[in-house]
């Protein structure tokens, strides 16, 4: 294709890259970028902020999960974020279910509100459904810590820094596959499971496996804050430092006419 063939020119032109994680490894050096030159660990968070309402809890302990059983996403209220299909889920979840105790909170705000509080009014449980505005960086851990699973169903991310989130406050985590982050952060069967967010019966499955009793959401829950120890703000600088590194070490290279042309062609300056 003529976009991949001009965007590998483009890289080209670039001493060494620091990029989010596997996927996004995996595509530059289609692009024929030199994968020596590529490191991970640009999509990372402050783990600590996200535990803190954990801290508390003895090393010896298990850390507590969520006082309400609740599902929770927490996103931008956008179509390509799949929330409809989300409650669609859920309703299907709830009607298969003989718990009635499980809720879905939505946390969030965006240009698709009213078509997503239209989907919720139509529910047939939407009294189990809960949809909150935005929510300040300071007040998110105190919702992650209250919720029992979180569920990510986009139709595409380019990572989904949510998940982050959601597993350094010690939860299961529910990840649409096409979230960049999937492949990094989700061990299936370990700390949560990955899904095609265009199959609702799937997701509702999901529900229904995390619910019914049969999962430890805590030993997930300490998965998830396992796996996601190695994704923190030092990640990122060790990546940054050695993507610099890198750069110099190969040093500055003459664009060339033709890279030049394109690059102006693009607005780049």
């Amino acid at each position: 294709m003529l976009t991949e063939a001009l965007k590998s020119r483009i890289v080209q032109g670039f001493e060494s890259a620091l990029v989010a994680g596997s996927p996004h490894v995996d595509y530059l050096r289609s692009l024929g970028f030199p994968p020596k030159r590529i490191f991970k660990g640009f999509d990372v968070v402050d783990n600590a902020h996200f535990d803190a309402r954990r801290k508390t809890v003895s090393s010896s302990q298990s850390p507590e999960i969520g006082k309400r059983l609740e599902f929770l996403t927490v996103a931008r209220f956008l179509k390509r974020k799949n929330l409809v299909s989300l409650i669609a889920a859920f309703d299907r979840f709830a009607a298969t279910s003989e718990d009635t105790e499980w809720t879905l909170r939505i946390v969030g705000d965006g240009l698709e509100r009213a078509v997503i509080e239209k989907a919720r009014e139509d529910s047939p449980h939407s009294e189990r459904i809960r949809i909150d505005g935005f929510v300040q960086y300071e007040s998110l851990p105190e919702h992650y810590a209250s919720a029992s699973c979180f569920v990510l169903p986009s139709l595409s991310e380019q990572w989904g820094l949510v998940v982050n989130e959601a597993m350094a406050a010690g939860l299961p985590v529910l990840v649409s596959n096409r979230c960049g982050c999937a492949e990094d952060l989700v061990e299936t069967g370990v700390n949560g499971f990955t899904f095609d967010p265009t199959d609702v019966d799937a997701l509702a499955g999901l529900m229904k496996r995390v619910a019914n009793g049969n999962m430890d959401r805590k030993a997930y829950g300490r998965a998830s804050q396992r796996i996601v120890a190695d994704w923190d703000l030092n990640r990122f600088a060790e990546g940054l430092d050695a993507a610099v590194s890198s750069a110099l070490t190969v040093g500055a290279r003459a664009l060339g006419v033709s890279n030049a042309v394109l690059v102006t062609a693009l607005g780049w300056k």
